[in-house]
């Protein structure tokens, strides 16, 4: 029979999406956040263009001017650049959030299944959370908290 504290339940190791609903909200937050930032830059970068443009025809440049080709060029340059950095902080922001997401995720998940065993069991048992696991300090409070029950359990 499978050891529950070996493997909480449904959970494998090395598997990264352990909590589905809260990781991928959180992915869908930072996505946004991106998505955001992009476009905020994007029509910061629209808008001193059109500025540039505007400067060209104060000074009466002909519409077939070098400046206006250079104004174009720098256009799609700069659409590449917002595409290649959006897709690649995109990939990066999904790899990191749910890395990022399962070290937040995975100590609640193994406190609840902790708390369901020992509804189903009545035992107090120890509890430990991975190495790079957030809330270590949640580990050490509740070990702490095993530990006094079992002396007060023998005294």
């Amino acid at each position: 029979m499978e050891n529950k504290h070996s493997s909480v339940r449904g959970w494998k190791k090395g598997q990264l999406l352990i909590h589905p609903k809260f990781q991928i909200k959180f992915i869908v937050f930072l996505v946004a956040a991106l998505f955001l930032a992009i476009l905020f830059f994007y029509l910061g970068d629209l808008y001193f263009l059109k500025q540039l443009s505007v400067y060209g025809k104060e000074l009466n440049l002909p519409p077939n001017h070098a400046f206006y080709k250079l104004l174009g060029m720098q256009k799609s340059i700069m659409n590449k650049v917002f595409l290649f950095t959006g897709v690649f902080v995109f990939i990066y922001l999904v790899i990191f959030g749910l890395i990022l997401s399962n070290r937040v995720a995975g100590p609640l998940i193994k406190l609840r299944s902790y708390f369901e065993d020992m509804a189903e069991t009545g035992k107090l048992k120890k509890i430990s959370f991975r190495e790079g696991d957030f809330f270590k300090e949640i580990e050490v409070a509740f070990n702490k908290s095993v530990e006094k029950l079992e002396s007060k359990k023998d005294d």
